[in-house]
């Protein structure tokens, strides 16, 4: 059921991120639907109605004595639509019409519908709405009327076969009555002959028998002939002009609006098609873009865990320059964001046995310096002594953010021309110092790369609890690289639905390869921010996530599959490489003790941003 629930809100999830696709194509499609609806012709629609009734109206008749004849009182309205829409009723209609039109073109302008057992409708289309109309109405009247010629033409037919069976009938009684008349005679001279008495009883006997025969069969003769004769009074009684056929109820009138086309229609089936279309091109869409979109896809993509998702501030957009949204909106929503992302870290060690944090991106326009200048103020206002170190000495940008000068910083010192101290320089959230990058100088890589930056972390780590270090994006050049087994945590920075999985894979296998001890990700102007944890995201539940892929897969989708590859511990474990980087140097401090006298380990924190937006 959850996993059900889950597919739901994914689905709608993804018809929400690709409203506009599927607006634009209904808009487009409705569009192109009422364009071609407007550019047809007119069309108009007449209807008529029609009974239809048996030829003969007389009851119980039929010439050949079963009702199964066409002109009986059975009739199939089934085979009188095929009729009414025939070629020869067509031909008619267009002689009375007087129609240029072939009849097999009037034809295909109507059509027949059955109604009920004797009701037919008649539907007819034009460009003229007279016509139409007229159409309609001739094709009613010439079916009564060639139902009627036909019937005419059957009646006179079986008239003339009536006509032929009684002088058939005639030419049968004048033999028998003839032959009775004989054995009459016959019978009267042998009563007067002298016969004996016997003999002659016995010829008239006989002949008595045979006059009874031919007298029946002249009587059955006489019937037949009587009821052919009733049956011919009936046919010409029709002939005169009782013959039915069919009567028009509902004559079609003239349309007053046109029944095509229907732009408004059109317009609503072009809406639901293109809404149709829309889905099946946001789904299709979705199933091809590697973009990041939620906490689970950036785990899965990078194959490390999430830390934390910034809220994206979008009251701060409108101001110009640099904004630290922590110090300016503190019960905003992405400075929510930040102090969710000290306590993750916090979480892993950060302030307590872990000093260093390097944060880096794969290309630029990630937030990476927003995120380091932000995250450093969220842990000095938890309490912590924090140096933001803006490592990016290709295009720094840290320093914008607390209005301070860059004519100093870590390349004078690298360089040798300063010390530490020279260019750290305070800020106006207490407990908070920022190490400028000093001027942009080309030689970089050589400066990052040197054992004077060994020395330098080392010193910081002796001033601070937390140490933020900002690098420049890994697009930029190999400097992260170099930074990352400097530091105790690589943070990964990917933007929402900027970031892609297979760009966010390929940076993380940079850092493992770099020899980066622990990685972790970040992902920056999430709408809803901290929210996106709650869904099973965040660090309090990665332990529960194990099941899956190994990172070097790439980017799968979150839909692909219900968990993480990893667990917290496993993630942040450091990576055993062929090659371990030697450690560096760290400064042993003595702990803190509170007010019972037990000791609270001191909290270290180092930050690094690789993104100059």
């Amino acid at each position: 059921m959850e996993e059900q629930v889950t597919d739901i809100r994914e689905t709608l999830g993804i018809v929400w991120r690709r409203k506009l696709l599927i607006v634009g194509t209904m808009a487009l499609v409705a569009l192109g639907a009422v364009a071609y609806s407007a550019g047809r012709p007119r069309v108009y629609t007449a209807k008529s109605r029609l009974v239809v009734r048996p030829v003969v109206q007389q009851q119980g008749f039929s010439p050949s004595g079963s009702n199964s004849s066409p002109l009986g009182r059975d009739i199939s309205i089934e085979s009188q639509a095929e009729i009414l829409k025939s070629p020869v009723v067509a031909q008619r209609v267009q002689s009375a019409l007087g129609s240029q039109a072939a009849a097999g073109a009037l034809g295909r302008a109507i059509s027949v519908r059955v109604v009920t057992d004797e009701l037919l409708e008649i539907v007819a289309t034009a460009r003229s709405p007279q016509h139409s109309a007229n159409l309609a109405n001739t094709f009613a009247d010439e079916y009564i009327q060639y139902r009627k010629e036909e019937a005419r033409v059957a009646l006179e037919q079986v008239a003339q076969d009536i006509e032929n069976q009684l002088a058939g009938l005639a030419g049968k009684v004048e033999p028998i009555e003839q032959a009775i008349l004989e054995r009459k005679i016959e019978v009267t001279r042998v009563r007067l002959e002298l016969a004996p008495s016997v003999k002659r009883a016995t010829s008239v006997q006989r002949l008595n028998q045979e006059i009874r025969g031919l007298e029946a069969d002249r009587n059955e003769l006489v019937v037949q002939r009587g009821v052919l004769r009733v049956r011919l009074e009936e046919v010409r009684a029709n002939l005169i002009g009782t013959i039915g056929g069919g009567q028009i109820v509902q004559p079609a009138t003239r349309p007053v609006a046109a029944s095509s086309p229907k732009p408004e229609q059109d317009g609503i089936v072009g809406l639901v098609v293109g809404l149709v279309l829309g889905l099946v091109l946001a789904l299709v869409r979705h199933r091809f873009d590697d973009r990041l979109r939620s906490a689970r896809d950036a785990a899965l993509a990078a194959g490390v865990p999430v830390l934390g998702t910034v809220a994206r501030a979008r009251r701060l957009r409108r101001k110009k320059g640099p904004i630290l949204v922590t110090l300016n909106e503190p019960g905003a929503q992405a400075t929510e964001s930040y102090r969710s992302l000290r306590q993750s870290l916090t979480a892993i060690g950060v302030g307590s046995t872990v000093s260093s944090v390097l944060l880096t991106s794969g290309g630029d326009r990630a937030g990476k310096t927003e995120t380091v200048a932000n995250l450093a103020v969220a842990f000095a206002q938890g309490g912590y002594r924090v140096v933001a170190v803006c490592a990016d000495l290709r295009g720094p940008r840290l320093h914008e953010y607390f209005n301070l000068s860059n004519e100093g910083g870590l390349a004078d010192v690298l360089s040798g021309e300063r010390s530490v101290a020279d260019v750290l320089q305070p800020t106006m959230v207490e407990g908070l110092a920022v190490l400028p990058s000093g001027k942009p100088r080309r030689n970089t890589g050589a400066l990052l790369d040197g054992k004077r930056l060994t020395a330098v972390f080392a010193e910081l780590e002796g001033m601070a609890e937390v140490i933020i270090v900002d690098s420049p994006a890994m697009s930029s050049g190999a400097d992260a690289l170099v930074l990352a087994p400097r530091t105790d945590v690589a943070l990964l920075v990917m933007r929402f639905e900027h970031a892609t999985g297979n760009g966010a894979n390929a940076g993380v296998r940079a850092l493992h390869q770099a020899g980066a001890a622990r990685i972790g990700a970040v992902m920056t102007a999430v709408p809803g921010g901290t929210r996106m944890l709650d869904r099973g995201f965040g660090t309090e539940t990665l332990d529960s996530q194990a099941q899956g892929w190994p990172a070097t897969n790439g980017h799968r989708r979150a839909e692909a599959a219900g968990s993480l590859p990893f667990t917290m511990s496993e993630a942040l474990a450091p990576q055993p490489l062929a090659e371990p980087p030697s450690p560096r140097p760290r400064t042993t401090r003595p702990r803190k003790t509170n007010a019972n006298g037990r000791a609270t380990p001191a909290r270290r924190v180092a930050t690094v941003d690789t993104d100059p937006a």
